[in-house]
């Protein structure tokens, strides 16, 4: 009604529903970052298996011995590849135990209550590793707020590489997505589809990299 020739659709909560709706008004759309594992739709998103991989590698050669995470929202193709690249990570170490995976849902408060539930399993834990930079700053206020030092006791690194990592204190180590390469291919695909020129639905993959930071710094 509002004479709209696409969409991008950036939100985490998007579900097959919104997908099956959005397809129903025959307006072409793409999603950015992130997408439910069964929608049929062009994707935009970073290599999230790799960058869980990056993360847990980081904080081992930190000198971390005992790695937690908390993810996100499994019916997201994001959050289910970094859960399964920390998963294949550290399966090998004997002190691996599905007890040390606690969900979120990429929100600060379900990251601050993913914290509390990892320190009363595992007090031995030296290093969280979250699903993205929101959760990790939960991790890091409920960390200070019991005493415990980051990275000094515990490291921290998060994902997605929002600016925001830079004024925390420590500032926060993150795996870092393409940002405005993302939104630069997803706006390109979107003009294709719109003029009728992409027939095909595809998920476009592009590389992460690590920035390392104060909360994760290395151990002497």
């Amino acid at each position: 009604s509002k004479n709209i020739d696409g969409i991008i659709f950036a939100s985490h909560t998007l579900g097959q529903e919104d997908v099956d709706k959005l397809a129903s008004y025959n307006i072409p759309y793409v999603c950015l970052d992130r997408a439910p594992t069964n929608g049929n739709c062009s994707v935009v998103r970073s290599n999230d298996l790799e960058g869980s991989k990056l993360a847990v590698k980081h904080l081992l050669e930190a000198g971390c011995k005992k790695i937690a995470h908390i993810y996100g929202p499994q019916d997201l193709i994001t959050s289910k590849e970094r859960l399964i690249g920390y998963e294949e990570a550290v399966r090998a170490f004997d002190w691996f135990s599905p007890s040390l995976m606690v969900p979120g849902d990429f929100g600060i408060e379900s990251g601050k209550k993913a914290t509390e539930i990892l320190m009363n399993r595992h007090p031995d834990i030296d290093a969280i590793f979250a699903g993205n930079d929101l959760m990790a700053f939960g991790a890091l206020k409920v960390l200070h707020r019991m005493g415990i030092k980051v990275p000094d006791q515990v490291a921290v690194c998060g994902y997605d590489g929002i600016s925001i990592t830079e004024i925390t204190e420590p500032e926060l180590t993150t795996i870092a997505q393409p940002i405005y390469d993302m939104g630069a291919l997803v706006s390109r695909i979107l003009i294709k589809k719109i003029e009728g020129d992409v027939e095909e639905d595809q998920i476009h993959v592009l590389d992460v990299k690590l920035t390392a930071r104060e909360s994760t710094r290395r151990r002497g």
